[in-house]
């Protein structure tokens, strides 16, 4: 056993620096990364971490997106990610749990300000990251390898994904890939605690700054072994007493698990994916009398709190996303307004629906029991939500999400324009060009 975890260092960098194939899937990923990360730069919570690095004199040449401030490299990767989890309309991973592009994303744009990186470039170490970011995170967090349940996973996996890619793009050789990976696994953080305010946002932007930080200082000289990761101390073990190392590393450069990962649909936790196909379909029914959700245990204990009492509790509240959709199936397409406050309206109908959980659902699935006001009744069953691998979104719904946001975050004009440099990726011969000068 103990060869295998020798084997996962090198393993890890030889595909970090090897072929990439690109395609439409990668091309998608940036382009919903970027219209959500834009739409997200003027939120309170970006808002108020800029005051933060404005209070500490953080100065640099790099401006992130959608803000004015100028910052060192690692401060702009850190906000571009906390910009794009802003909205909970970043994109999810079921099987992991995982937001994968943010942190990669991220710390490929921040490479980009410091040299030339070309869109096939930028596309490829997209690749590479996200791939090693999802196969970390099963590692430690699948089925059976005795990690507790409070983990952030993102948090925890996203910064092995930046520091990969931005290795890759900085021109590490595979030791230098190594130490990235190891100075990232020091700086791995974040529990599912933070969720409800505006640290639910924050430990994807920990971690696209600590992986950022992590290539920048092992292009430098700074060392660290693969014990920070691999070692029978290191953070895989330390996490999970039994990784599972086939997830890891089975079927690594020919079986991509990454590509499972798709744009969020609704401006909410992933958690509300299912309940909300089951309420839109059951809206048509009439008013709602009483419902029944049930749900994943992760599901009922990630939004199984009482009545919300900020946007952030707001995106997860699962009797209020369900009460809402029901009463209004298009209110599930708005993303929740940072004033928010409950309804005496939506309060109410909360109250009536009962949430349950059943250990035999997986994360993309959920059952609605509904009791219509007329009295009849009708069940609806959600065996894929939307997104996940049973059911993928449509062909064009990218695309017409971020023209959609970009219209409304910076114009008609200027969407237009970014929407042909994001669709053109693979053939940009500088990334800067879709980065704010």
């Amino acid at each position: 056993m103990s060869e295998r975890y020798d084997e996962i260092g090198p393993a890890l960098a030889r595909f970090a620096l090897g072929a990439a194939p690109v395609g439409a899937f990668h091309v998608a990923t940036f382009m919903n990364w970027y219209a959500v990360t834009l739409a997200g730069a003027r939120r309170a919570p970006v808002e108020t971490m800029c005051r933060a690095l404005a209070a500490e004199g953080a100065q640099g040449a790099c401006r992130p997106l959608g803000r004015d401030e100028r910052l060192p490299a690692s401060a702009a990767v850190g906000l571009d990610c906390l910009s794009s989890a802003t909205l909970a309309y970043d994109d999810i991973h079921f099987a992991t749990t995982l937001h994968p592009a943010g942190p990669v994303a991220a710390a490929i744009c921040g490479v980009a300000r410091l040299r030339p990186v070309t869109g096939a470039q930028a596309l490829q170490a997209l690749r590479v990251g996200m791939e090693i970011e999802c196969r970390l995170s099963a590692a430690m967090f699948n089925c059976g390898t005795g990690a507790a349940t409070g983990w952030y996973p993102t948090g925890m996996a996203g910064g092995f994904g930046a520091a990969a890619a931005a290795g890759r793009l900085l021109e590490l050789d595979a030791a230098g890939v190594e130490t990235a990976l190891a100075l990232a696994a020091s700086r791995a953080s974040g529990t599912r605690g933070s969720h409800g305010a505006m640290t639910a946002y924050w430990p994807p932007a920990l971690a696209a700054e600590a992986g950022f930080a992590a290539a920048l200082m092992a292009q430098a000289g700074f060392t660290a072994g693969m014990g920070a990761l691999s070692g029978p101390n290191g953070l895989l073990r330390q996490i999970a007493p039994t990784p599972d190392l086939d997830a890891l590393l089975g079927g690594l450069g020919t079986q991509h698990r990454s590509e499972e990962t798709a744009p969020k649909i609704y401006p909410y936790g992933f958690i509300a994916y299912a309940p909300i196909d089951c309420a839109t379909r059951a809206a048509e029914g009439g008013e709602m009398a009483s419902a029944v959700l049930t749900v994943s245990p992760t599901c009922a204990g990630l939004g199984g709190q009482g009545l919300p009492s900020n946007m952030f509790e707001a995106q997860v509240a699962l009797r209020l996303i369900v009460a809402r959709t029901l009463a209004d199936p298009a209110s599930a397409l708005r993303p929740v307004p940072e004033d928010f406050a409950v309804s005496t309206e939506d309060a109410e109908r909360a109250a009536r629906v009962d949430l349950r959980e059943d250990p035999a659902l997986a994360n993309d699935r959920a059952r609605l029991q509904v009791t219509y006001a007329n009295g009849g009744e009708a069940l609806f069953r959600c065996d894929a939500a939307p997104g996940s691998v049973g059911n993928p979104l449509p062909a064009g719904a990218v695309a017409e999400k971020a023209h959609r946001l970009l219209s409304a975050t910076c114009g008609a004009e200027e969407a237009g324009r970014l929407m042909d440099l994001l669709q053109a990726l693979p053939e940009l011969t500088d990334l800067s060009e879709v980065l704010p000068q």
